[in-house]
């Protein structure tokens, strides 16, 4: 089985998700799909080094993303418990604006983990918590590193502006 058909099966078997009738979009964290092969990473901060994945019955679209927040945000996290990381599992969003740009935005609850002890690691010792929290779904400010292109958000290493990601 090919990586896109892994996750197909995956989405309609484990959550009842049919890319064949809606969109269903991964993001897989550490892994890089290339030559529809998963191909895990190091995960290392600040990189964009997993993997986006747009499936509906009309596109198969794999980009090069984040689903962590950047090295700027993780040292100086926005909220006083520390930065956000959504955790693994269904997330929900719908089409909207982010900060001037159209993305897709949140639409229900979801779980994050935050870096309360601010050692730029995800762990035991860090808290989970529900509620909405503004994770999205965008483009990036830059393509370098992650830097300020997410803050918790899942984010494709296209620029907000450029067309490719607009056609998105």
């Amino acid at each position: 089985m090919t990586a896109i058909e892994i996750l197909r099966k995956y989405a309609k078997e484990k959550h009842g998700l049919d890319s064949d009738k809606e969109l269903v979009i991964f993001g897989c964290r550490g892994i890089e799909i290339r030559n529809n092969e998963f191909y895990f990473n190091q995960n290392p901060i600040d990189s964009w080094d997993d993997s986006i994945i747009f499936l509906s019955q009309e596109q198969e679209k794999t980009y090069l993303g984040t689903v962590d927040p950047g090295l700027y945000f993780m040292n100086q996290p926005m909220n006083p418990d520390g930065t956000g990381r959504v955790e693994p599992g269904v997330l929900w969003f719908k089409r909207g604006i982010h900060k001037t740009y159209k993305a897709l935005i949140q639409a229900r609850p979801v779980v994050l983990m935050r870096d309360s002890n601010r050692d730029h690691e995800f762990g035991n010792e860090d808290k989970l918590h529900k509620g909405m929290f503004a994770i999205n779904l965008h483009g990036a400010s830059n393509t370098d590193k992650v830097g300020r292109s997410s803050a918790g958000c899942v984010v494709v290493k296209l620029l907000s502006w450029s067309k490719e990601f607009k056609e998105l």
